[in-house]
């Protein structure tokens, strides 16, 4: 082990930091704090200030209300009603129903594409019947919405067409037909 020499050279003086009074420096952080929320308060305060001078408008005018008269429903109509509840009423079903009329389909010919400086835009439009008689294609509206199909019945000038559908490209037309086709109703696909 080695020996301890003694030494020839004299300690250096402590220097002693004064020391600051303990409450003194807690009570400055808490001030420092106090004021550090206050700015932030008044900057969200003066923020939402300008903000409700800017975008809130100084007088608002009354919105105008609109009304809408509702026609009364044509005595042809409580007619077709009151039919079918006498039929209703008598027991009579009908086990088959009416068939669509085909002969109008299979001679209908597409009109031809308008040029292309048209304002409307044409569809392709999937055509399921084509009835005189608006009873009718509601009736085979109605039997395709149970089958889970999306039509509409749409007066045209041959009639009323009970429509699946209106299509950009024909080929979106024929795939929507062909799912017609695998359910049992017959389409005719229609540009219009």
């Amino acid at each position: 082990m080695a020996e301890e020499f003694p030494s020839n050279i004299p300690p250096e003086p402590r220097i002693e930091i004064p020391r600051e009074n303990r409450f003194l420096a807690l009570l400055k952080n808490i001030l420092v704090f106090f004021v550090l929320v206050g700015v932030v308060v008044a900057s969200f305060w003066i923020s939402f200030q300008l903000g409700k001078k800017i975008l809130i408008p100084t007088k608002k005018f009354p919105e105008p209300k609109i009304t809408a008269e509702i026609p009364e429903p044509p005595p042809a109509l409580q007619k077709l009603q009151d039919k079918l509840m006498a039929e209703l009423t008598a027991g009579e079903t009908k086990n088959a129903p009416k068939a669509v009329r085909n002969e109008k389909l299979d001679n209908f010919a597409p009109q031809t594409p308008r040029p292309a400086g048209s304002k409307r835009q044409r569809y392709y439009k999937l055509q399921v019947g084509l009835f005189d008689d608006k009873a009718l294609a509601d009736e085979l509206a109605g039997r395709l919405k149970t089958a889970g199909i999306d039509v509409f019945v749409r007066k045209v000038s041959g009639g009323y067409r009970v429509q699946a559908g209106a299509y950009k490209t024909k080929a979106m037309a024929a795939a929507r037909q062909e799912t017609l086709n695998e359910k049992g109703y017959e389409s005719q696909v229609v540009f219009e």
